[in-house]
């Protein structure tokens, strides 16, 4: 059974960490006449000291309330902004990274009552790179996403913004993704998108967005750039998942030789998930008697512990979790419900999710174990 998976739509964060101001460059040192001195090169921005947005402003900061209910209704309230506590892997990622994730929930009451949507600001430092190899194709409609052609050249240094045609007959049943806008600001990618869509109509939101993505260029020029990315005391997430031998390493520790790896979906990169991007690895296995299994592993992410809170999709058939003992892990948690189980386990630097069937307590805990000498030795 399947527990998670990534989106690659409207995708939601919980942010943490201080606000980090940029560094500011030192006054070149001028060349005398007749002299072959060089200037003084500009140095490096310092590294963050801890996990946390790399963003100068702060959710407030960066777009103002009056453009957060142009955007998502008069009754708008923050969700998730630069101080919440990450409650899955994606967010711890995107803390590592440095990224900044907000949103709005505009408690959207249906038409003919007062407008609202879901609202999604995420700003990703360091990400020119990233953001050239995705904008063309976020821009162009395609059969699973059909919207009008783009807005282009909005704000910023490159930006396009769109809305579907018939917001409010798609409303809350509709697509997850009803607009989206991207804008590369010198190397911040901001990436703004609207959900569940009731009350507004298509022009209000792209006006909306015009002005936003022109008040965050403007906020994120005047703030410059970012710190240097959080050093973590590791980048590169154990080698389990690409193991040749993993399979029969899984089923040698549940007891089932007809568990068959489980192909990996591609995984594109948006501003929202860049800091999975080199850090995380992800494999499943399957079989008709053992049901599934899904593991996960971030690299550096074991930092979040003993205080992290993991917070269940709203799907997912566990809704909560107790700490465990398991063995060779400094910490864990684990939930179980309806014949399935989910446990995150600090296992050295990597913080690692396993998603299992519930094969009764002390032999989930016995399989935990395994697993994370597995994965401590690869």
């Amino acid at each position: 059974m399947k527990y998670r998976a990534f989106v690659g739509g409207a995708v939601t964060l919980a942010a943490a960490g201080v606000l980090l101001a940029a560094c500011a460059a030192p006054t070149p040192t001028p060349i005398q006449p007749h002299s072959s001195a060089a200037t003084t090169p500009t140095p490096s921005p310092a590294a963050a000291s801890a996990p946390g947005s790399r963003v100068p402003p702060g959710c407030a900061e960066l777009l103002d309330f009056a453009n957060v209910q142009a955007l998502a209704g008069q009754n708008a309230k923050v969700e998730q902004d630069e101080h919440s506590a990450p409650t899955r892997i994606l967010p711890i990622a995107q803390l590592q990274y440095g990224a900044e994730g907000c949103i709005w929930d505009g408690e959207s009451t249906g038409a003919g009552t007062t407008p609202g949507s879901s609202l999604s600001v995420t700003v990703a430092p360091d990400a020119k790179v990233e953001f050239g190899t995705r904008f063309a194709e976020l821009m162009t409609a395609t059969t699973s996403s059909p919207h009008p052609a783009a807005t282009e050249n909005v704000a910023g240094d490159e930006s396009g913004f769109w809305c579907a045609t018939d917001l409010d007959a798609l409303g809350e049943d509709g697509p997850s993704l009803i607009c989206d806008a991207e804008m590369l600001v010198g190397d911040y990618w901001v990436s703004i998108e609207i959900g569940n869509v009731s009350g507004f109509t298509r022009a209000q939101l792209t006006a909306g967005l015009a002005t936003a993505m022109s008040d965050i260029a403007t906020r994120l020029v005047a703030a410059g750039p970012a710190p240097a990315q959080w050093v973590a005391p590791a980048t590169t997430p154990p080698g389990f998942c690409t193991d040749s031998n993993n399979t029969a390493s899984v089923r040698t520790i549940l007891g089932d030789q007809t568990l068959a790896a489980y192909p990996a979906e591609g995984r594109s990169v948006y501003a929202a998930t860049i800091g999975l991007l080199g850090r995380d690895a992800y494999c499943s296995w399957t079989s008709p008697t053992y049901g599934s299994l899904d593991v996960e592993l971030l690299a550096g992410g074991s930092w979040v512990f003993p205080g992290f809170a993991p917070v269940a999709p709203g799907d997912s058939i566990v809704q909560s979790y107790a700490p465990v003992t398991v063995a060779g892990v400094s910490s864990a948690l684990m939930g179980c419900a309806e014949g399935g189980c989910e446990a995150f386990l600090a296992v050295g630097t990597t913080m690692v999710q396993i998603d299992m069937d519930d094969l009764g307590r002390a032999k989930d805990l016995a399989v935990l174990a395994a697993f994370a000498k597995a994965i401590a030795a690869s």
